[in-house]
């Protein structure tokens, strides 16, 4: 008899109503076959895949833990990670160190966030994301060709992401795009909606619990309540509530009083110690703001030196932001890759990378590119070396 798990049944569970939500919205059955979606199947939907028109994604290392910090800093200063205002963002935990965490992160566009905030729907989850569930840890690329439309995306050990989207093929491309990890890694070729759909079908019905919390859509109970219900509920929450409040008058007046002098006492003897206690964080928490920066500060100067000598005379830097010690540069220049080498090869900075595609400026020939790299001022060289771009 085959074994049942909860997983199991999540999957089942999901499988049955699935929607893309691309160019158009698309319902897969659990078979794989695909029809355009109707408003019921909408509503009905207990997994939504958004397709990658409707994202941006990325990878960051953050310096600290908790996914709910994370994400309320990013939606904080969302102009700083993606290049469309939104609202809605999904965040996966990757890697964690003692230093921080390692996310990957999806911005969902506003014509998506339209939809999903007015409908009934379970999970909201990327299309790239749902590769990594099928690399299971094992460094791939897909390659994916629906009517001449590519999507690439390449999926590392830990289940990080990275894709683009594009009229042609551009394997060759994307590869270097992505770095060493996948000039040689093998890729998973899928061409056609009839075996594409069979595929994202299997991949929902192999999902745990634990991996879909982050895609957990925040509307999940925005739905309308029958009004007997809703009215039978409030009767009972305001039956609870005077059950609650008599409860409370009942309890003996002596006990309470002799609580609250106790409590007095206690207050009495101790506060002496808490003022000298609170003297202390106070002194503690302003050293600690003085201190702090000072400690964290990278030269700018050093950085915006070598980068003056790794950038051709040709490239111009649109934008540069700093967020501890990693630097996001973006820009244009004759190469993007050579830049890109010149960047690995200086000491001092480490895991240079593309963190979005490279396009070419048809009419100056140049590289547009979004560069990422850590630095640290003091390993800097004093007299970096040009890439001879």
């Amino acid at each position: 008899m085959e074994k049942i798990s909860l997983d199991n049944l999540l999957g089942k569970l999901l499988s049955g109503k699935i929607l893309y939500f691309g160019e158009e919205v698309l319902r897969i059955h659990r078979n794989g076959s695909v029809e355009k979606a109707s408003p019921e199947d909408i509503h009905n939907a207990r997994v939504v895949i958004v397709g990658k028109k409707h994202y941006f994604e990325t990878i960051k290392h953050f310096p600290f833990h908790k996914l709910k910090e994370i994400k309320s800093a990013v939606l904080l200063d969302h102009e700083a990670y993606t290049p469309f205002p939104t609202t809605r963002c999904y965040i996966r935990k990757l890697q964690q160190t003692g230093e921080g965490v390692r996310v990957n992160i999806w911005f969902i566009s506003p014509e998506a966030v339209n939809i999903l905030e007015k409908q009934f729907l379970s999970l909201a989850i990327p299309e790239t994301a749902l590769l990594s569930v099928h690399s299971r840890q094992i460094t791939q690329i897909y390659e994916i060709d629906l009517a001449g439309k590519y999507l690439l995306s390449w999926v590392g050990k830990i289940g990080d992401v990275q894709s683009l989207t594009s009229d042609n093929n551009e394997m060759d491309g994307f590869r270097r795009a992505i770095g060493k990890d996948a000039m040689s890694c093998p890729v998973v070729r899928i061409a056609g909606w009839e075996d594409y759909a069979v595929f994202l079908s299997g991949i929902i019905q192999e999902l745990s619990f634990k991996w879909v919390v982050p895609f957990v859509n925040p509307n999940l109970y925005s739905v309308a309540l029958d009004p007997r219900q809703l009215k039978r509920g409030l009767l009972g929450m305001a039956g609870s509530f005077l059950l609650y409040m008599l409860l409370s008058v009942a309890i003996p007046y002596s006990v309470e009083k002799k609580l609250e002098k106790e409590d007095l006492a206690v207050s009495a003897s101790s506060i002496e110690l808490v003022e000298k206690q609170n003297q202390m964080d106070m002194a503690m928490k302003k050293q600690k703001i003085l201190t702090d920066p000072i400690g964290a500060y990278n030269s700018k100067y050093i950085l915006m030196t070598v980068l003056r000598e790794i950038l051709p005379a040709e490239a111009r830097v649109s934008l540069l932001t700093i967020s501890d010690n990693r630097v996001e540069i973006r820009g244009t220049t004759p190469s993007a890759t050579n830049l890109l080498t010149a960047l690995s090869d200086t000491q001092g900075i480490q895991n240079a990378q593309f963190v979005a595609p490279v396009r070419k400026d048809n009419k100056t020939s140049q590289d547009t590119f979004v560069l990422s790299f850590g630095f640290t001022g003091k390993n800097l060289p004093q007299n970096p070396v040009s890439d001879g771009s």
